[in-house]
């Protein structure tokens, strides 16, 4: 497919409501090789590809902080954005990994604490 500013919108428009890329290049028209060889030879297409998931993402956690402003301590969203972003250090299975989990509290009990929260059970 050409490269066209109708099939570039319609790619950002998929990335800015946070589709893969993969989705993005089939919403926009093209293949997923097409799109990564766009991505490649055009950096102008590369960017604004990058920016759109970049609003995209900030989006989403906005929607995400918005609603754990409505529930009382708002825990839950910012729990669930520390599971999400920063899985590694933030989930369940890495406090399976830790030596220590017996003798120290886990990330959801430091963000329940930090909010005021009541510790709910283990």
């Amino acid at each position: 497919m050409k490269y066209t500013e109708k099939t570039t919108v319609r790619i950002l428009h998929a990335l800015e409501r946070g589709a893969t890329q993969k989705a993005a290049a089939a919403y926009g028209g093209v293949t997923e090789e097409t799109f990564y060889g766009w991505c490649e030879d055009k950096p102008d297409f590369a960017q604004r590809v990058q920016e759109a998931s970049h609003r995209g993402q900030v989006k989403l956690l906005e929607i995400i902080w918005a609603a754990g402003a409505e529930e009382k301590g708002g825990w839950r969203a910012a729990a669930w954005i520390l599971e999400h972003r920063w899985a590694r250090d933030f989930t369940i299975a890495a406090q399976s990994r830790s030596p220590l989990q017996e003798e120290t509290r886990g990330p959801i009990d430091l963000v329940i604490k930090f909010n005021g929260d009541e510790k709910v059970e283990d």
